[in-house]
């Protein structure tokens, strides 16, 4: 058996794996939606908004602002700004915006170091029986809130996936980026709404406080960087039934973040993304991470190859191509949800861009030292 017929068998067992794995995404996004509008509580629960912070004094002032607009009974919420031994202008950015402001609606406390610490530490602060996450260079609209005070006002949700919009700025590589993120996010929603929840993102999620302390909290992966979110969610997954875990299918609920500002910059977010996965347990988790990792590194090493062997080259096109037409599916769905169908001119970029980079990072994250903010971690 020569060299190139492995190859081509390998990879077409790759691809039929890393197709598995997408339709199960799409008949997620396809399945029925859970509407949160018909609740089962009387009583509104109080949200407590965590904010961990970390050197934001460009963006904290801007996510203050989106979370002061909301239409939403001022009784009902309030914000906790937890310090993470920050050591730019951040802290004084937040004191002067609080100035004025009903001070028992807002909080600054010094948490940390560490952003679990930091969140366990507003946790231990909060007068709310729901904990709602985001990130301090987030922006939402005025409906955040009020769409996440609908879903869980359903007694059966323990933790509630918000969506996450990667904002394409105005640069290539943003755009190419949000269109990436299309995917991520699509495999996130679809899974969980299946009930086999995967992925979260901690700018925008919400659980109930009782369930943090019942599935003890961050303990058991504090050596890992990051990773708040996710391995909250595998504790969660494990301790409550399946309908426990929802994903917010409300427009309304979307939180933005930005851009990496640079191929640098990129590079290290996704490093700090991938090392989040030596801590978790979860199969599912890991059998996803290993076929989206070995299908695109092996297109890459055929592609490679082709270079000077041209049939290695058709083998490689084939295979993206069929990349192409599995990713296209949940990416339109997630570009449709997120009213940003002008961004498909950046399709094949973005997929050209993940087949380099993702076998990049999935190496590094076990190599290199993850440094966040300026900090070994």
């Amino acid at each position: 058996m020569t060299a190139f017929t492995i190859f081509a068998i390998l990879l077409v067992l790759l691809g039929l794996l890393y197709g598995t794995m997408i339709l199960i995404a799409v008949t997620g996004l396809a399945a029925p939606k859970q509407n949160f509008s018909s609740h089962t509580l009387d009583v509104s629960p109080v949200l407590s908004v965590i904010i961990a912070v970390r050197n934001e004094e460009h963006s904290v002032v801007a996510c203050l602002d989106s979370i002061s607009g909301q239409d939403l009974d001022p009784r009902l919420f309030e914000v906790i700004i937890s310090d993470d031994a920050s050591d730019d202008n951040t802290l004084q950015k937040i004191r002067d915006w609080i100035a004025g402001r009903e001070q028992e609606r807002w909080t600054v406390i010094a948490g940390g170091p560490g952003k679990k610490k930091a969140i366990e530490a507003a946790i231990n602060r909060a007068s709310g029986s729901c904990i709602v996450t985001t990130d301090a260079d987030t922006l939402r609209g005025n409906g955040w809130l009020p769409a996440i005070m609908r879903a869980m006002k359903n007694e059966g949700t323990q933790l509630l996936i918000g969506p996450v919009f990667l904002c394409p700025g105005k640069s290539a590589f943003g755009k190419i980026q949000a269109l990436e993120f299309f995917g991520i996010s699509g495999i996130t929603a679809g899974y969980a709404n299946l009930r086999i929840p995967i992925m979260c993102n901690g700018a925008n999620l919400a659980y109930r406080k009782e369930i943090f302390f019942g599935v003890g909290g961050f303990t058991g992966n504090e050596q890992v960087a990051s990773g708040d979110d996710q391995f909250l969610l595998g504790k969660v997954k494990k301790a409550c039934h399946k309908e426990a875990i929802r994903f917010l299918w409300d427009f309304d609920a979307v939180v933005s973040v930005a851009p990496a500002g640079g191929l640098r910059s990129f590079i290290s977010q996704r490093i700090r993304w991938a090392s989040k996965i030596r801590g978790i347990g979860d199969p599912l988790v890991w059998l996803t991470g290993a076929v989206t990792y070995l299908f695109q590194s092996a297109i890459l090493t055929v592609l490679v190859a082709g270079i000077s062997m041209p049939l290695f080259l058709y083998l490689a096109i084939t295979m993206f191509c069929f990349k192409l037409l599995a990713d296209f599916p949940v990416v339109f769905y997630m570009a449709s949800f997120f009213r940003k169908q002008n961004l498909w001119v950046w399709y094949i970029p973005a997929q050209l861009f993940q087949i380099l980079y993702v076998p990049l990072t999935g190496i590094l994250a076990w190599l290199v030292p993850v440094r966040w903010k300026g900090r070994k971690v």
